[in-house]
């Protein structure tokens, strides 16, 4: 576990996704960090967009008004190749961005460049190196069903440091 110096908050992070959205909830206090839930959140293939949609809303929506967090931090688009993907990416980052609003959640956007290069020193580090140090930066044995949710976790150790900076 790290130590954090600065305020007390309480905070959701996610690597949006269409299928699955990996998240993390937690709050750091005098210092340290407590990991409140972590999984994902799926919408189901048998349903259109709009419906995919409004499922991951109302999910995201229980969350928030569970634990009520100060912070969003969440990752930026990063387009592919298969712009249909991309898109459907970006509506799921305004649903959630525009929920975290309402429930009066602060919105921190970080690139995946960005998130790599603060987790790992690298910018261009690969999937694996980012997970090895989420490993050795939380020191606790979670288990990171899918790579999602080890996304979530770096969104949320480069949520935290960016927080620190300012």
């Amino acid at each position: 576990m790290f130590y954090y110096k600065g305020k007390d908050f309480s905070f959701i992070a996610v690597d949006p996704g269409y299928d699955r959205c990996g998240f993390i909830v937690g709050n750091l206090k005098q210092g340290l960090l407590k990991v409140l839930d972590y999984g994902y959140l799926t919408t189901s293939k048998t349903k259109n967009v709009h419906e995919r949609l409004l499922e991951l809303g109302d999910d995201f929506l229980f969350l928030l008004q569970k634990y009520r967090p100060d912070y969003l931090f969440v990752e930026k688009i990063f387009f592919t190749v298969n712009k249909k993907t991309g898109l459907n990416i970006a509506k799921v980052i305004g649903i959630l961005e525009f929920l975290a609003q309402k429930q009066r959640a602060t919105v921190l956007e970080l690139s995946p460049n960005h998130i790599k290069k603060i987790v790992t020193g690298n910018g261009q580090a690969q999937k694996q190196q980012v997970e090895y140090m989420i490993k050795q930066l939380f020191r606790q044995n979670f288990d990171f069903i899918i790579d999602d949710v080890a996304d979530a976790f770096a969104v949320a150790y480069a949520g935290i440091v960016e927080l620190a900076r300012t």
